[in-house]
């Protein structure tokens, strides 16, 4: 037997819409530790094996999102999915997040983030519908007095230490406020990584506190002991606790609301977290509402406004609740604190009032909690809308066409066009306050490294040119035997320049210096600036390899094809579109030269030659050149350097270094080809959704054609 059907057998509480559900089901229990995914991925598979249509039915209905779950839940469904054939519809997810539009609208972003998470989600009121086992026995119907004066002003139970806890507790004690509650903290430990990240700037009064105060103040116990350690079960004391107070301060175990906080984590304060952001009411809640006590909530954003959802309601004007709707985690904690100690200086007059309005919200809580039939939600997500916006023709048109279908995100496609943030800077503009006010991701995809323009905006590295470099590049000229190209080489190089930049005016200038432009092919079409260029050592003879030649979008004349004269030129002088540091931007002028085994020095960015190593795996010619250029942070050293490789070149016997250098020219060609068939290289995690969820494309879809060819001519989707 699988230890995991061991773990299953220990479990034996399977819910009951779990068992229910029809088919054969493949169940991981919340038993199983999520780090040993590996052990529940080869029991899957060995469950496929008898039925490929199994449920896998992840099983966690005391839970919140909690992290390692979702991260262990994307892990198997991505291999399950990719490499196994498993149909996404056939993954459940089973938790206790409570059954809300706030959920819902959270799980959609984790699934952004995690694309491979389960579309189908039960959501089971595990400790609502527990709250009749919160006793022993029963106890006889509670009824609070309204007298004003109590033993103590609230209530403030904890057992785990969990830093917001002892944030609170810190503030509590240095406002004076311990001493009119009654507390437990039944764990002495402190987390300080976590409460620092959590509470930067409450966290060196808190750490000093627990180092001179509670280091010999804690473990409170109250009413836990060993025997009774953990507060879902109350006994008659902590009854009777209530009864001597006014309020409780009710700290949940999910507190943190800022996923990007989680993301960057310390592992301390993830085991702490737990959950990703979202609204779990557990039993610390729903048993202060059953012994019909006033609450405020320590907790993750929009506690209070899932209970009113759930169709309770909440004690506003009598508690300022705004602090529900904070979401900086420190300053949410701190408005709790403060309602806290505005509650415990009511003089006895004004607390009488408060107390007979807020029993009276309190009575009708506990009956809807007593008499409701609560069921469990199921949601699904809904088909994804993505929008798609190509940045060639008219396109701002698309503007009120976003607006008026309000998709889940935005795609602004510029594959092939480095400057995406400058071609969209007037469009995004346009759509500003509608992308803020609906917290619409928008991704650009284009041929530059990845960054995040704005907390909404990013920029996305996806494949770029390399769809034309391999369906063009490496497609033409099938004719041409590339093995012997150099034998019809009557130059020593090529330099194309079909449009006009001062770099490249410099580069020719430095041949011409040399007096090596009649050992090249060189070609200049465009004009720099508007101006005919101004050479200082070029004559200003006309620089072109073809009569009448006109720059085409398609076929012979168009830049991903060989020009006639390609291969009278023994090597390559590549100048790149991009030519700033850090803008590693190939194009076809790269491929050209990879495709047609010849050796070349690109004139680009700083870098860009460990670029090509690095991220396509094209080893340099060495043999031949020196590379030093290629590090040089100013471009005019880099010039200098490639025409002092070009003079060196121009000494050796061609012959001999096409042979020294032919197994590396295979092998670049084959490294180049091989980096379109890996699928991280092709698909950004922003098009992840279209392996494994429904989804509609809206917009310019006829943009996206080139990209699915592609990955449907690569086995990735059926």
């Amino acid at each position: 037997m699988h230890y995991i059907d061991k773990l299953l057998e220990e479990y034996n509480t399977v819910p009951n819409v779990v068992k229910e559900l029809p088919g054969t089901k493949i169940i991981i229990p919340p038993n199983f530790v999520a780090s040993q995914y590996e052990d529940a991925l080869s029991y899957i598979i060995q469950k496929l094996q008898n039925d490929p249509k199994s449920k896998i039915i992840y099983c966690w209905p005391d839970e919140g999102y909690l992290i390692d779950i979702i991260r262990m839940m994307h892990k198997l469904g991505e291999i399950l999915i990719t490499e196994h054939n498993v149909s996404p519809e056939n993954f459940i997810y089973v938790c206790a997040a409570s059954p809300t539009q706030t959920n819902i609208d959270y799980y959609k972003k984790y699934q952004e983030l995690f694309p491979y998470l389960p579309r189908h989600v039960y959501c089971l009121p595990t400790w609502q519908h527990g709250s009749s086992v919160f006793y022993d026995e029963e106890p006889e119907p509670i009824d609070h007095s309204v007298e004003p004066q109590r033993e103590k002003k609230f209530m403030f139970l904890n057992r785990g230490a969990r830093p917001h806890r002892s944030i609170a507790l810190s503030e509590l004690y240095d406002r004076g406020l311990l001493s009119q509650c009654h507390l437990s903290f039944y764990d002495d430990s402190v987390c300080r990584t976590a409460i620092t990240e959590l509470a930067p700037n409450l966290a060196p009064k808190v750490i000093s506190n627990y180092d001179n105060v509670f280091s010999t103040m804690l473990p409170v116990g109250l009413t836990l002991t060993p025997d009774h350690h953990n507060m879902y079960k109350l006994t008659s004391e902590d009854i009777a606790l209530h009864q001597s107070s006014l309020f409780s301060l009710i700290s949940e175990t999910v507190f943190c609301s800022n996923i990007d906080t989680l993301l960057d984590a310390s592992h301390e304060l993830l085991s702490n977290a737990l959950c990703f952001p979202c609204n779990l009411l557990s039993e610390k809640t729903w048993r202060t509402i059953k012994q019909k006590h006033p609450f405020i909530i320590l907790g993750h954003v929009n506690s209070i406004k899932t209970l009113r959802e759930l169709g309770f309601k909440t004690f506003s004007p009598y508690i300022d609740e705004s602090y529900d709707q904070i979401q900086n985690d420190e300053e949410r904690l701190l408005a709790v604190i403060n309602e806290v100690e505005r509650l415990c200086n009511m003089s006895d007059e004004d607390t009488k009032v408060w107390l007979e309005n807020v029993h009276q919200i309190t009575k009708y809580n506990f009956e809807l909690l007593t008499n409701s039939n609560v069921e469990s939600f199921k949601f699904e997500s809904s088909p994804k809308k993505v929008y798609i916006v190509h940045p060639y023709g008219e396109f701002y048109h698309h503007v009120e066409k976003i607006i008026e279908t309000n998709p889940d995100s935005i795609l602004l496609w510029s594959d092939v066009e480095y400057d995406a943030e400058g071609i969209f800077r007037n469009f995004l503009e346009q759509l500003s306050d509608y992308i803020t006010s609906n917290n619409k991701p928008v991704t650009i995809l284009y041929p530059g490294p990845s960054r995040k323009l704005t907390e909404n905006i990013s920029l996305e590295k996806t494949y770029g040119y390399y769809l034309i470099n391999n369906s063009m590049v490496l497609s033409q000229n099938s004719h041409v035997d590339f093995n012997n190209v150099h034998l019809e080489a009557d130059k020593l190089y090529t330099l194309y320049c079909n449009r006009g930049s001062s770099e490249r005016v410099k580069i020719i200038d430095a041949f011409a210096r040399e007096g090596m432009l009649s050992d090249g092919i060189v070609t200049f079409h465009g004009i720099y600036n508007n101006e005919q260029p101004k050479w200082q050592y070029h004559n200003g003879s006309a620089l072109t390899d073809e009569d009448n030649f006109k720059i085409g979008e398609f076929g012979p004349g168009s830049p991903q094809y060989f020009p006639k004269s390609f291969f009278r030129g023994f090597a390559d002088v590549v100048c790149e579109s991009r030519v700033d540091n850090h803008e590693f931007f190939t194009t076809e002028k790269t491929a050209k030269s990879i495709a047609a085994l010849k050796p070349f020095l690109a004139l680009s960015c700083q870098n860009y030659h460990r670029y090509l190593r690095d991220e396509y795996g094209i080893y340099p010619y060495s043999e031949i050149f020196d590379y030093n250029f290629d590090r040089a942070h100013n471009i005019d050293d880099r010039i200098e350097g490639i025409v002092k490789n070009m003079q060196r070149l121009k000494t050796m016997d061609k012959d001999k270094v096409h042979s020294r250098l032919f197994d590396k020219l295979v092998h670049n060609k084959n490294q180049f080809i091989k980096y379109g068939m890996i699928r991280d290289n092709i698909v950004p995690k922003s098009l992840e959704f279209v392996f494994n969820e429904p989804y509609e494309l809206l917009g310019d879809v006829i943009a996206t054609d080139p990209w699915f060819e592609l990955i449907r001519k690569n086995g990735w989707l059926t």
